[in-house]
């Protein structure tokens, strides 16, 4: 009877095949592999990791702690992840990014994945070095970094296979995601559903010794892959298998398209923009060529080639409403409605129905429909000027149909989303207004994406003669006065303007219809007399003067100065706007330095 063949001795010899199968594997991959033991040292490295770190195999396995590599920054959260990943695996992330620097002294971006050897107290890392892919990502100039390969504990798709197109290996993503292991038929049916050899095989190219790299959409799940695809080589340097690596890139893909789009369109845009700037000092009815107003007008450039939301900050009478509708007709969105709003004109007890509308029988006296402001700006503009007074229980529901939530018109049963472009405006610190919970958090956000600043007229008064050419062109010239001479335009310059550019406008338009140099304050230049005023002119002055006066008294309100004044908000705002005061102005003066001078005083 002969003996049979030792049991013991060929599960050796078949647990050597298979290690030396890994090995190969191993050794051959093309992303840096690392063996790391509990004490830190390092006790296998593959090829890959020789050329990213500069040393040697000999130098470095079963010698060097791999702590040594990584840049003093990260150093402790290293060491945290590697203790904790022995004490409670779950608790561990599996995957992180890390720097490390090379012999030369050149620090790489690495994405680190890691796994445990079962049973034991050693990992597995894989060292992808993203260093250029995050240059790419950063300078949105360069396409993605060259893809490093995968094995089988990083996020990918790896499998390797015979020239005949029989499967040695396929790693644990690409199992769950076709359903079947590696044994369950050739590469074209496990990894493609194909019943044939796939068309674009790199069978001939591989196995002749040379490397494919591809990016193909694949037709099982329709999304793009970058594929690198290598020979791996037995002792005789014969190819014995192709290793094909398969990483996801269709957001990539997508963004690229997205960024190829939007920079064909940017320059389309930028054309179109730049021929309409041919006379700076004149902007689509904006005036002024102060550094201060061209960096206003590059900043509305670079808004309506967005369609972001805008925020334009700066004093009562600035040109806020001038600048929001410039910015609507340089955007794509210039063909649909422009629709303005004073937010503060609107009683609260009326937003909704302003802004969202109501059906026919909402209400007594709803005797038809009416639409909302959001659906008459539908595909255009709405600009919120003093969006500072919408009240906090408007701004939850308008944040909600901003965000494309949609909303209900009063007495309506159905949701109506809007497509708007929101351009807010106003004269209020909406930082200090969150600070102290008069403006939600998240709705100054949604608003607060381009800021746009107004300097004030006092800030910028190198535009005072351009604006007054401005106006005095525009104006009828009653009495045949056509100019302002010298001594008036020197005055023009020392005044200050508190009601900005709203005010220089009223003040010439008196100034040609009356013959008296008013500046809202009647003043004339220093050195002259008072003059004559008419009954008008002074009882323009006294109303002023209440008006100032109760606005100081009641802190700048604007609802609690109209009631003291026994008058509506709308005609107290209306006489502000013509007498150029500002309630900020109003709360924020000294008792004092509230005292308006007198008819003959000078500046």
């Amino acid at each position: 009877m002969s003996e049979g063949r030792d049991p013991w001795r060929e599960r050796a010899e078949n647990a050597e095949a298979d290690a030396s199968f890994y090995r190969m594997i191993f050794e051959k991959s093309t992303a840096p592999t690392i063996v790391i033991e509990a004490d830190y040292v390092i006790s296998r490295i593959n090829e890959r990791v020789e050329e990213l770190l500069g040393y040697s195999k000999e130098e470095i396995e079963g010698k060097i702690a791999w702590l040594r590599f990584v840049v003093q920054e990260d150093l402790e959260r290293m060491m945290r992840y590697h203790h904790l990943r022995r004490q409670d695996p779950a608790a561990a992330p599996g995957e992180y990014e890390c720097r490390l620097m090379n012999r030369e002294g050149q620090v790489h971006d690495i994405l680190i994945k890691l796994d445990m050897i079962r049973g034991t107290t050693t990992s597995v890392a894989t060292l992808v070095n993203v260093t250029a892919e995050k240059e790419v990502v950063k300078t949105l100039k360069q396409r993605e970094a060259e893809f490093r390969a995968i094995v089988e504990h990083f996020t990918g798709f790896l499998y390797t296979c015979h020239k005949d197109h029989r499967l040695a290996y396929i790693n644990r993503p690409l199992v769950e995601r076709t359903g079947r292991d590696v044994d369950t038929g050739p590469c074209y049916a496990v990894v493609y559903n194909r019943d044939t050899p796939c068309p674009w095989c790199e069978n001939g190219d591989v196995f002749s010794g040379k490397t494919v790299e591809v990016e193909r959409l694949d037709p099982v799940d329709e999304r793009w892959y970058a594929i690198v695809t290598t020979p791996i080589c037995g002792e005789d340097g014969g190819v014995l298998l192709r290793q094909t690596v398969m990483v996801d890139i269709t957001e990539r893909k997508m963004a690229e398209e997205r960024m190829r789009s939007r920079t064909a369109l940017l320059l389309e845009e930028n054309r179109r923009l730049k021929s309409s700037m041919k006379d700076r000092y004149r902007f689509h009815g904006i005036v002024g060529k102060s550094p201060e107003m061209q960096a206003v007008y590059d900043r509305i450039l670079q808004a309506a080639g967005s369609g972001a939301a805008v925020v334009i900050r700066g004093e009562s009478g600035t040109g806020k409403e001038l600048v929001a509708q410039a910015i609507h007709t340089l955007s794509q969105r210039s063909a649909q409605p422009f629709i303005p709003v004073n937010c503060g004109a609107i009683p609260e007890n009326l937003m909704e129905s302003e802004f969202f509308g109501y059906r026919k029988g909402a209400f007594t006296g709803a005797g038809s429909d009416k639409k909302g402001l959001l659906e008459l700006a539908h595909g255009g503009t709405l600009f919120l000027d003093e969006v500072g007074e919408i009240p906090l229980s408007m701004q939850v529901k308008l944040l909600r149909a901003l965000e494309g939530n949609g909303f209900r018109p009063l007495g309506g049963r159905e949701n109506i989303r809007t497509d708007i472009r929101i351009i807010a405006a106003t004269h209020r610190n909406m930082e200090g207004m969150v600070a102290e919970g008069r403006m939600r958090q998240d709705f100054f956000y949604r608003l607060h994406i381009i800021p746009i600043y107004l300097p004030p007229l006092r800030e910028r008064k190198s535009d005072i003669s351009l604006l007054v050419e401005h106006f005095l062109s525009s104006m009828d010239g009653e009495n045949g006065r056509k100019e302002v001479d010298a001594r008036t335009m020197a005055t023009f310059l020392r005044y200050d303007w508190p009601g900005n550019v709203r005010e220089l406008q009223n003040v010439l338009h008196r100034y040609l219809t009356l013959g008296s140099l008013d500046l809202s304050l009647a003043w004339e230049s220093e050195g002259e007399g008072r003059q004559e005023a008419s009954l008008k002119e002074r009882l323009d002055l006294y109303e002023r003067d209440v008006i100032f006066e109760t606005l100081k008294r009641c802190g700048g309100h604007r609802g609690h100065t109209a009631e003291a004044l026994g008058v509506d908000r709308r005609t107290l705002e209306r006489k502000m706007n013509r007498y150029g005061l500002r309630e900020d102005a109003a709360a924020n003066m000294p008792h004092d330095a509230a005292q308006l001078p007198d008819h003959g005083e000078s500046l």
